[in-house]
Order: structure tokens, then C-alpha cells, then sequence
């Protein structure tokens, strides 16, 4: 066999919307005619790209994206919601509140905390037990007595 010859595509051949050669190891295909897109980088943030229909779509509810080009959704965390679709962050539940659901789509899944228990920080996943010798006789309340 002879020397292989590899051509490596120019920073204006991946960006060029129609390949018309390849060459590879001494073997030409001749015109190609492909088409390189690159519709990931084009989708902002608040939608994904869906490699089946080349589409940027919404994210939906309970999910976000904050970066531009990417081909899936994040679920919202514990202690956030999103009701709405193509957002680009996800809401806290508010003090007193809290969700232990990822991916929540409602501020009806934050929670109020019970007596007992109470919450002074926004976004969590949890109510904190009101200590030893301290209670707490309502509930949605930011901390104990």
C-alpha cells in the first residue's frame, strides 16, 4: 500500500453547506452531496435541538437550558419548579416551602413546611425539624419558637 492521504477539513469546508469531496486514505468520493448543519450551535437558551427533526425546540415544563447549542433539557432541581416551557432557568419554591420532586412543573409540588418543621432559605428540598426544647405550632414558617 501506499503513502495514505488524509485530508482534514478546513475550519471553511465544516462550516460550507455542501461537502463536495472527501478524500480519505487514497480513495476519493466523488461530489458528496451533504449537507453539514450545524443547527445545534443556532438554538438559545430555553430550547434544545432534536437530532431526529433538526428542529430547536422548547424546553418543557419542569426543564430548562441555560446554554445556547445543546441537544438536551435539565430537569429542574429539588426545591425548583418551571410551569412554563422554553425557559432558560427554573423558579425556587419560596421560604417556608419546599419540593423533593425533580423536574417540577407547578408551584402547587412546592410544599408547605408543617408544624415542627420550618425552612428560612428559598429552593429547597426539605424543611428543617424545629431542635430540641424549640417548636413550631404552624406550618409555611421560617423558623421555630
Amino acid at each position: 500500500m501506499g503513502a495514505q492521504n488524509i485530508h482534514r477539513l478546513s475550519a471553511y469546508e465544516m462550516n460550507s453547506e455542501i461537502l463536495s469531496r472527501a478524500c480519505i486514505v487514497t480513495f476519493c468520493l466523488l461530489p458528496l452531496h451533504v449537507s453539514i448543519r450545524f443547527a445545534v450551535a443556532q438554538c438559545s437558551t430555553g430550547q434544545f435541538y432534536n437530532v431526529e427533526t433538526t428542529d430547536c425546540i422548547d424546553c418543557p415544563l419542569g426543564k430548562f437550558q441555560d446554554q445556547f447549542g445543546e441537544n438536551s433539557c435539565n430537569m429542574c432541581l429539588r426545591g425548583q419548579y418551571q410551569d412554563q416551557a422554553g425557559q432558560d432557568s427554573c423558579y425556587d419554591c419560596s421560604v417556608g416551602r419546599y419540593s423533593i420532586v425533580t423536574g417540577s412543573m407547578a408551584l402547587f409540588d412546592c410544599i408547605i413546611c408543617p408544624g415542627g418543621w420550618s425552612q428560612d432559605q428559598p429552593g429547597q428540598g426539605n424543611c428543617d425539624e424545629c431542635q430540641q426544647g424549640q417548636y413550631q405550632d404552624e406550618s409555611g414558617e421560617l423558623s421555630c419558637k
